[in-house]
């Protein structure tokens, strides 16, 4: 039986080791967008270009390269190996948006809460997903961008909204990789060629409301849950979801400082915050402390719960209390809600002069100043803050009763403005 060819396509362990203690050294790096190798073999050096942009590709390649070398060093044929390329199938856009939505939910990396995932979904199914949905991913491009930013134009969508569905669409395009991270449709965005609406912050709606308007936006309130929930908003300045979430056990024995620990999402708790710097305590004015005692008395669980006990959603709040007063008094406007409150107090923060440090801490807006850094053991100094919060004031008057508010005359001087 005759013997058969010989198999040394690859140099033995031993040779390889041989061949490292002589200095053949070998190394592939990234230049642009592609890989080179530069490798010594026999005490020559080869270098050049791989043509490729998947590291994994690159490594077989360059590995073939060299055992051609060293084959043909010995005078052996080189004959490449076989392989077959793992080609992935390419999804629709509908279909590669479920899976980037659920290894958002999924990762271990900050994951986003269920809580927001009706928004996101929401988002897909009525703009993203019947303009893109039926495109292979390949097919997502410019022009497929740019019909879908016009459409949402027409239909008179906020600068700031489109641009952030267009992350989104971004986003799943770029989802689908391969092992290595590599995006499987590569694409470099140009957002002129998009032609992307550029957010104007001049234009952007920030209504407010004065002193005067709140007075008699209490005025209005039919239930103390109302009157308790704009007067606490107002002179704090948490977030409506920070606000719907206190429960007693967020305020301090002698309700003189809230501690933010929990919002509302649709009517569901959620122990994450916005961003980290949410995670704060928010001291109050004296006269708010007061009537916030007299309002919780004996309570137990949340302040402001629905009917039913559970969490009252901010939709249900506006949709039935805070934008009905609104337009009845004459109040409101594009975009008028309870952030009215937030930027009201954040006015009268800056307004008193309040130091930065407390400004931001109560706000729940992180600080990028070194400074402010260094000096973070002031924001544990409760008896500067307390006295930070008297000092500012509110900057409306309040009765002395939540269940008794006399607010006639801020109503029917609102009312006398709005006649003239």
């Amino acid at each position: 039986m005759a013997a058969g060819p010989s198999r040394r396509n690859e140099p033995t362990s031993e040779e390889s080791k041989t061949q490292r203690q002589k200095g053949e050294t070998m190394s592939i790096y990234r230049r642009g967008s592609t890989y080179h190798y530069d490798f010594i073999l026999n005490g020559e050096r080869h270098q050049g270009s791989t043509k490729l942009k998947n590291r994994r590709e690159a490594e077989n390649l360059v590995g073939n390269i060299r055992a051609k070398l060293v084959n043909e060093s010995r005078g052996f044929i080189f004959t490449p190996p076989v392989t077959t390329d793992r080609k992935i199938p390419m999804p629709t856009f509908r279909e590669q948006s479920e899976v980037w939505l659920t290894h958002l939910r999924t990762r271990n990396r900050k994951p986003i809460p269920d809580s927001s995932v009706p928004s996101i979904r929401g988002a897909l199914t009525k703009w993203l997903v019947p303009s893109l949905g039926p495109l292979p991913l390949s097919e997502v491009n410019h022009t497929a961008l740019r019909g879908l930013v016009e459409k949402m134009s027409n239909a008179g969508l906020a600068a700031k909204t489109i641009g952030t569905y267009i992350v989104m669409a971004k986003q799943i395009v770029e989802s689908l990789a391969d092992d290595d991270g590599q995006p499987i449709v590569p694409r470099k965005w140009d957002n002129d060629r998009i032609d992307l609406p550029i957010v104007n912050k001049r234009e952007q709606r920030r209504a407010t409301l004065t002193g005067t308007q709140i007075e008699a936006l209490i005025a209005v309130c039919d239930e103390s849950w109302e009157q308790v929930l704009y007067i606490l908003s107002c002179a704090s300045g948490l977030r409506i979801s920070e606000a719907l979430a206190l429960d007693r056990e967020h305020l301090s024995d002698d309700c003189s400082a809230i501690y933010v620990r929990q919002q509302v999402k649709a009517n569901k708790l959620v122990a994450c915050l916005k961003t980290d710097a949410a995670w704060r305590d928010v001291d109050l004015d004296p006269r708010i402390a007061e009537i916030l005692r007299e309002y919780v008395g004996t309570r137990i669980g949340l302040l402001f719960p629905s009917r039913t006990g559970t969490p009252r959603s901010y939709s249900n709040t506006y949709n039935r209390s805070l934008r009905p007063k609104l337009e009845k008094l004459g109040f409101y406007v594009p975009g008028a809600g309870a952030h009215c409150f937030r930027r009201f107090r954040a006015a009268q923060l800056k307004r008193m002069a309040c130091p930065d440090d407390l400004r931001k801490f109560w706000l729940g807006h992180a600080s990028e100043d070194i400074s402010d850094h260094y000096a973070l053991q002031l924001l544990e100094d409760v008896e500067r803050r307390k006295a930070a919060a008297a000092h500012v004031g509110l900057g409306f008057d309040v009765a002395e009763s939540p269940c008794n508010f006399h607010y006639s005359g801020s109503f029917e001087a609102a009312q006398h403005t709005l006649t003239q």
